[in-house]
């Protein structure tokens, strides 16, 4: 994942998950992180939190249909 726009990344959809506002806020402030490997979004935890920063598998994603 990359940050949006605002953030120097793409404003995309396909380029975004949900979240709730308080995962929101974790993620930009407290040094968590995001990545995507086949489909499954993966929550990384700041070294704060996980010296060895141990991703954490979140549910699937659908992908989008095509057009």
């Amino acid at each position: 994942m990359e940050w949006w726009k605002a953030h120097g990344g793409r404003t995309d959809l396909a380029n975004g998950i949900l979240l709730c506002n308080p995962h929101h806020d974790m993620i930009h402030h407290q040094g968590w992180a995001i990545r995507i490997f086949d489909n499954v979004p993966w929550f990384i935890p700041p070294a704060t939190v996980d010296t060895h920063r141990t991703p954490h598998r979140g549910g699937r994603i659908r992908p989008f249909p095509k057009r």
